[in-house]
């Protein structure tokens, strides 16, 4: 229904928003799509919230691999330590 947002890294963009005119900046920013679809999507709509919480969780934690795809030239942000980051504030 939704297309895929492909990852895509953001160095430094200015945009202007269409309704207001007012200028946004854009620096180093990563943007991806999850996407819980299928099997996956029923389970998580008929379940309770805490096993909703679960599966919305472990999709998160699957699609870190996207960040394997940020550019090699960002050299202060630690890819590792991120996921983990996530994974124990998501898997807890």
């Amino acid at each position: 229904m939704y297309r895929d947002i492909k990852p895509r890294f953001i160095k430094n963009r200015v945009i202007t928003n269409k309704l207001t005119g007012e200028k946004i900046h854009i620096d180093r920013q990563f943007h991806y799509g999850i996407k819980i679809e299928g099997k996956l999507f029923s389970t998580f709509a008929r379940e309770t919230d805490d096993e909703s919480e679960k599966v919305l969780a472990s999709e998160i934690v699957k699609s870190l691999s996207n960040l394997d795809k940020l550019p090699k030239t960002i050299r202060d942000f630690n890819k590792d330590k991120f996921k983990l980051d996530i994974q124990n504030t998501l898997c807890q």
